[in-house]
């Protein structure tokens, strides 16, 4: 008895499955062209989306090859004035013609260091603050942009705006990998300034947080030079 129940339910799912594909069938000679259409739309799509991410590919791996280039030649003509002018017009070339977010951002954060190195630090600071606020990705670089920006500040002796743009920044969890960094040039900042109830506070919250840190050494030689007499 059971069997035969078994058997009639095996059936009848049987018979919902045929009556389903006959509809499908049904559908397809009702609606040939459709179909047909529909079907050569698909591969249509599939054929630009496919060439699309290979001409992509194509254009990230041209860039970035530039880009090495450009560096490369940096590198090997450390100290060459001529060299280094040539390597960063190439950059704001690659820059301004990029088609891809990495080139363009790494691009941008390399003529800023080049501008930095070259002691430009009101031109490096334009290009690092606008690679923290245009960058697409590479998060790692954007902490140390803003780390140089506040550096570039100091070097033209804004203290305060340099103070500010790392205070700006020492919320964010990007930061974490050089906040211990973040923190005594903040401590410097102040004692530059003059401020060094504020340039101990700085050194003082270094030892405690990062006591393990290579700037944890630094902030206590700053904070026993603060005792010295003038």
């Amino acid at each position: 008895m059971a069997n035969r129940k078994s058997g009639r339910n095996i059936e009848i799912h049987r018979n919902v499955i045929e009556n389903y594909i006959m509809n499908i069938k049904d559908f397809v000679r009702a609606n040939k062209k459709a179909v047909k259409y529909s079907a050569l739309a698909i591969i249509a799509l599939a054929v630009i989306l496919i060439g699309a991410d290979f001409f992509y590919g194509h254009i990230v791996s041209k860039e970035k090859g530039k880009l090495n280039a450009i560096m490369d030649t940096y590198r090997a003509g450390s100290g060459n004035p001529e060299i280094a002018a040539k390597c960063r017009d190439d950059l704001v070339q690659l820059v301004s013609e990029a088609k891809t977010g990495h080139a363009r951002d790494m691009g941008t954060y390399l003529l800023a260091s080049i501008l930095f190195d070259e002691k430009k630090y009101q031109e490096s600071l334009e290009r690092y603050l606008e690679f923290v606020d245009e960058s697409s990705s590479d998060t790692l670089f954007v902490p140390l942009a803003v780390n140089k920006a506040a550096i570039c500040l100091e070097e033209m002796g804004k203290y305060d705006q340099a103070i500010s743009l790392i205070s700006k920044h020492s919320e964010n969890k990007d930061f974490l990998v050089i906040m211990d960094q973040m923190i005594y040039n903040t401590g410097r900042l102040y004692a530059l300034k003059g401020d060094t109830a504020k340039a101990r506070e700085f050194f003082n919250q270094l030892r405690i947080d990062y006591p393990q840190s290579p700037y944890a050494e630094k902030a206590r030689e700053r904070l026993f030079l603060l005792t010295m007499p003038k």
